[in-house]
């Protein structure tokens, strides 16, 4: 049976004042909810008609196993949608938890998907915080003219870095990772390999015809296929 919105608030209710207090009390529900005992009774009630949840005696309510596993579901994506909100588009706590409690019940399942994906995309980056989400701050309090004026001064600093794909590098020279630029599942193995910003990694020998490369990045050797090491941009270094 698929819950209402209204169901759904009152299930994640139930479960978050159980998880605080132990318990939960028709009289705390409606205190939380702002709403009439009554109504939270009715509510109560559906849920135990759908074996979500039980009226105990003493006005206490209790959820079934069920009832947890869907009060969870709705929990968690109340939470990850609040911190998309919050920690990176930099909208107040508040605001993004109410705008968390409409989208918890109607957003579709593939944005929420997407939603996920970024967040483990962060967990995979090299960076504490990626550039992306710092330029956008900047962009944010600063304003786009001077985030602007900002980002061209940046970028002329920048301008003498011999950037490259790993793959044109010459046995026997080396380059410091910038970035990688592959689909998910490529990045996170060549992350997993050690190949992360700033380290250094130099070439030892290519195979007779040019696939794979022999490569040193600190103290051991990894060989790569051609296609992988041209997801990765890499500043040469002259050796003197």
């Amino acid at each position: 049976m698929e819950l209402s919105k209204s169901l759904e608030d009152y299930l994640e209710t139930i479960y978050i004042i159980s998880e605080k207090d132990g318990i939960a009390r028709v009289k705390d529900i409606s205190e939380h909810l702002n709403v009439s005992t009554s109504s939270v009774t009715n509510a109560v009630k559906s849920l135990s008609e759908s074996k979500l949840a039980v009226h105990e005696k003493y006005g206490y309510v209790k959820l079934t196993d069920e009832g947890i596993k869907q009060a969870l579901s709705i929990y968690d994506k109340h939470r990850i949608i609040s911190n998309f909100f919050s920690k990176f588009l930099g909208v107040s706590k508040n605001i993004a938890d109410n705008d968390a409690c409409e989208l918890e019940h109607s957003i579709h399942p593939e944005t929420y998907q997407k939603i996920i994906d970024f967040f483990s995309f962060l967990e995979t980056c090299p960076e504490d915080e990626p550039n992306f989400l710092k330029n956008f701050r900047i962009f944010c309090d600063k304003g786009r003219d001077s985030a602007e004026k900002m980002w061209k001064k940046r970028c002329s600093k920048s301008k003498n870095i011999n950037a490259v794909k790993l793959s044109e590098l010459k046995i026997g020279s080396s380059g410091k990772v910038l970035k990688i630029i592959a689909p998910m599942r490529i990045r996170k193995h060549l992350l997993a390999l050690g190949i992360i910003k700033g380290e250094k990694i130099g070439v030892i020998r290519v195979a007779p015809f040019g696939d794979p490369i022999d490569y040193k990045i600190k103290d051991y050797h990894l060989s790569l296929r051609k296609n992988e090491a041209e997801c990765i941009i890499v500043e040469e270094i002259k050796e003197n």
